[in-house]
């Protein structure tokens, strides 16, 4: 697997797995989970694609929200800086 890139699940019917579990998700030859229907093992490994995206797009949304936060912190600490200036002029 090249680095940076993500190694792909899928999913699959397979003889062996505990009883009523009859999909597994798969990496390579590898069992990563049982599932009991197609539609959980397809969850399974479509989540291993889509957690990692939203935990990025959540990490931009939050530094938004932080540089928001500062720019609010720092513009209300530059009007009473300036109150303050304005204040002693008088």
């Amino acid at each position: 697997m090249k680095k940076g890139l993500a190694e792909r699940w899928k999913c699959e019917k397979q003889p062996g797995g505990p009883e009523n579990f009859p999909y597994a998700v798969m990496s390579g030859d590898e069992v990563i989970s049982w599932a009991k229907t197609r539609e959980d093992a397809e969850f399974i490994a479509r989540a291993r694609d889509v957690v990692p995206r939203l935990v990025d797009e959540i990490t931009l949304l939050m530094s938004g929200v932080d540089n928001i936060r500062n720019f609010v912190r720092n513009l209300d600490e530059d009007l009473h800086a300036l109150e303050a200036e304005m204040k002693r002029r008088l």
